[in-house]
């Protein structure tokens, strides 16, 4: 999956045709925080072997 940066859309894969879900941030000094309350960050990086995560990984640009 390698969706738009601007937009969300993911145009390849199995998420083809699908959207990214937007989420609130705010920016603080140039650091970016995570405020929606409906999300939860939780670690930083990629995802380990064994951790459950994709079997494959995806690279955005900004």
């Amino acid at each position: 999956m390698v969706p738009d940066a601007c937009s969300g859309e993911c145009d390849n894969g199995e998420a083809a045709g699908t959207t990214l879900p937007d989420v609130e941030v705010a920016v603080d000094d140039g650091d970016v925080f995570l405020v929606d309350e409906e999300y939860e960050f939780e670690h930083e990086g990629q995802i380990d072997e064994g951790e459950g995560g994709p079997s494959s990984t995806s690279h955005v640009g900004f």
